[in-house]
């Protein structure tokens, strides 16, 4: 009886021990005659564990500047409250108020009030001590705030932000126009200061009845002085007097 064949299958054993051809190193086929070039030292061993590249521009993505609803146009060049700022007459009238048993100062407290709440201005101590005695009296000092505060809240950086009156502010506003437009008339008044500095802008309506309240015997131009005085005392324009 002949000696038996081992049967083919395909679980026969390899021929030859260690890794496939395909996984063998590329210099080990090198051409035969010639020496196997050594890698480079910086290049890596195997280039399917080299991580991506990180991009410094995918890090820092740009970012629009956001607007400010409180910045209100930058403090001018030295010189321009000349023309348009707290001008030497209404110094010279603010002053002369001031004798009265200080009504400018007292007129001027409520309206940087009014100013503070916007964000615009710091009161200081004695500011506060008087705004808070005025209170007292009726609430003289919080009705006075109104008319300057209503005026404000039509600049364009609070319109733009919706930031005005408050439901109580608006009804005492509204109540106080009863009285013969007393509030609005106040407001007018105020907003001037304000156009004066370039912070807001009168439409015709406003322009005309400043006008009016001027004839009467100046009525207009002395009552926005202590509105115009609080607004010189806003930090762009403190800056802008003393270059």
């Amino acid at each position: 009886m002949s000696e038996s064949q081992p049967q083919e299958s395909g679980l026969t054993a390899p021929e030859q021990q260690g890794s496939p051809p395909a996984a063998q190193d590329p210099q080990s086929r090198a051409a035969p005659g010639t020496e196997p070039q050594a890698p480079p030292p910086w290049a890596p061993a195997d280039q399917s564990q080299v991580p991506p590249q990180w991009s410094p521009s995918d890090a820092q993505p740009q970012v629009p500047a956001q607007y400010d609803p409180k910045g209100f146009q930058p403090a001018p060049q030295a010189g321009a409250t000349a023309k348009t700022g707290f001008t030497s007459a209404e110094g010279f009238w603010y002053l002369l108020g001031n004798i009265a048993l200080g009504a400018m100062y007292l007129r001027k407290v409520p309206a940087k009030k009014a100013m503070s709440e916007f964000g615009l201005v710091e009161m200081t101590s004695g500011e506060q001590t008087w705004y808070t005695i005025l209170c007292i009296l009726c609430g003289a000092g919080y009705f006075a705030k109104l008319p300057v505060a209503k005026a404000i809240s039509e600049t364009p950086p609070f319109v733009a932000s919706g930031q005005g009156l408050t439901d109580a502010g608006r009804f005492w506003y509204l109540l106080g126009c009863l009285a013969y437009g007393a509030n609005y008339f106040a407001k007018v008044c105020a907003k001037k200061a304000l156009s004066d500095f370039g912070l807001a802008r009168l439409n015709d309506t406003e322009g005309a009845w400043y006008t009016v309240l001027c004839i009467a015997c100046g009525l207009g131009y002395f009552a926005k002085i202590p509105t115009a005085k609080a607004v010189s005392e806003m930090p762009q324009f403190q800056s802008a007097d003393r270059a």
